[in-house]
């Protein structure tokens, strides 16, 4: 059962912390941003029944900066962000089934609150808080400290500690990312998560490398479980994340590009992740060709159950190319390309039968983009459209599929109208009662009111074999404004 949390410290929290914040850096600037996102569904089976489901989410952002004396001097930084979801449920319909203790509720997440103090001797940063850090392995959502550096040579580096964000950490945290697997409500899976982690790298002329490591770990040690199946710390503690990896970016000629990253599980002595592909722009028609290939395999917490029979590995090999030409009344762009995939492992498969046995699928796309020139006044509007075709066979069956759609710019920067449709052919051989057609469509707007403000709609309607219909419908607006200056 989801128990949800109408608790008011979170906000409580945002707004004494975020005050204090704001005060500290008064004195330079305060800006900031609110955003609201509505979202309603309505879906209706084959069989008669409805379902309807409505959401909003609302956002409170504050950032601030004060220089420490001189301005190209060191500065303090100030940023927070608080995350109230409000869901209103479903119809009664289903609501008697889905365990749940009210019709409506709130989870209140902060999702940043942290002082950085920037540019120290021109070459460190030091960020105290929660934070959302990003690196080659993904991202992190703790709190606790963090120190980056850069040196003139082109090097850098990085550390970081704290507890993982996870429920009810701190009494200030009511929603997470959710860890698939792992039954957060437990009190034996409730403990603090201490993440340690860091990484290196280089820019140079013509490439740019970095690598990472990251530990994570239970810090009230958890339940017994059998031995052998759950890695450990070097220090013996149960772990939760052991991994390493990397990413890099060259271009060894001037018409020539090269990518690839990786990411190494420790405690599962396997791979989760490996990438490598590269582009060669030709002289002409701004034509180039590209080809790469990738694999992975779903990542879970290492207590989470599903790296036992849901971590099915898979791998795409792909080649494409494609060009662009301008003309005095627009431009068109082409893009074509080949895949072969392949789903699960036969060794995985025999040995643990929760898992795909290898199987493999082919297929082929074309994707087409084009514009219309218009004249340079306000009120002149101009076209973007595109055409994408797929098939793929294969795996699960097979898919045919057209798209298309196009923007239509009303009001130069500041109306747009965009609209697609879909159309598909599916043969599903693990599930027959999917095959059949597809049918989509789709119509949007977005406003920009004023320099600070953006308002945008998003409606969307579909019909499959197994639905007869379903509807979605997105609204959201986004203010950006100085409180201090």
């Amino acid at each position: 059962m989801r128990r949800l949390s109408r608790s008011p410290l979170p906000a409580l929290a945002f707004a004494l912390v975020s005050a204090l914040g704001a005060t500290a850096a008064a004195q330079s600037g305060v800006r900031v941003d609110v955003a609201g996102v509505g979202q309603a569904t309505a879906v209706r089976s084959l069989g008669g029944e409805s379902i309807l489901w409505r959401r909003y989410t609302q956002y409170v952002g504050l950032r601030g900066d004060q220089p420490l004396g001189d301005r190209d001097g060191p500065r303090l930084d100030f940023e927070g962000r608080l995350r109230i979801a409000t869901d209103f449920g479903p119809t009664s319909a289903v609501r008697n089934r889905i365990d749940r203790p009210a019709d409506r509720f709130s989870d209140n997440t902060i999702e940043t609150l942290f002082v950085r103090l920037d540019e120290l001797g021109d070459r460190a940063d030091v960020t105290l808080g929660r934070q959302l850090r990003v690196d080659p392995l993904g991202f992190a959502h703790f709190d606790g400290g963090a120190l980056d550096y850069r040196a003139p040579s082109g090097l850098t580096a990085s550390v970081f500690v704290g507890a993982q964000v996870t429920e009810g950490w701190l009494g200030v945290n009511s929603a997470d990312f959710d860890q698939d697997g792992l039954d957060r409500y437990n009190p034996a899976f409730g403990e603090p998560v201490l993440l340690q982690g860091g990484d290196v790298g280089f820019e140079g002329e013509h490439f740019r490398v970095r690598l990472g490591g990251r530990q994570g770990y239970r810090l009230g040690g958890g339940p017994a479980l059998p031995e052998g199946f759950e890695p450990q710390t070097p220090g013996g503690q149960p772990a939760t994340e052991q991994r390493l990896g990397g990413a890099l970016h060259g271009q060894p000629a001037e018409r020539v590009e090269l990518d690839g990253d990786v990411i190494y599980n420790v405690a599962l002595a396997t791979f989760d992740r490996t990438a490598a592909g590269g582009v060669v722009y030709l002289p002409w028609a701004e034509s180039w060709v590209g080809a790469g290939v990738e694999t992975w395999r779903p990542a879970f917490r290492l207590d989470s159950i599903f790296n036992v029979f849901g971590a099915t590995p898979q791998g795409r090999y792909r080649l494409r190319g494609g060009g662009r030409w301008d003309g005095e009344h627009g431009a068109l762009q082409l893009e074509s390309g080949v895949h072969w995939a392949r789903y699960g492992d036969d060794d995985l498969s025999a040995a643990l039968p929760g898992f795909a046995p290898g199987t493999d699928a082919l297929g082929a796309d074309v994707r087409t983009t084009f514009r219309l020139a218009r004249a340079a006044r306000r009120w002149a509007p101009t076209f973007d459209g595109w055409l994408h075709l797929r098939a793929e066979g294969g795996y699960a069956g097979t898919l045919l599929s057209a798209r298309a759609g196009g923007t239509v710019e009303l009001i130069n920067q500041a109306l747009w109208l965009w609209t697609s449709g879909q159309f598909a052919w599916m043969e599903h051989d693990l599930q027959p009662f999917r095959t059949g057609p597809l049918a989509a469509g789709s119509l949007g707007t977005s406003w920009t009111a004023s320099r600070w403000g953006v308002v945008s709609t998003f409606a969307e309607l579909a019909s499959t074999a197994d639905y007869l219909y379903a509807l979605a419908f997105f609204g959201s607006y986004q203010l950006d404004f100085d409180l201090m200056d």
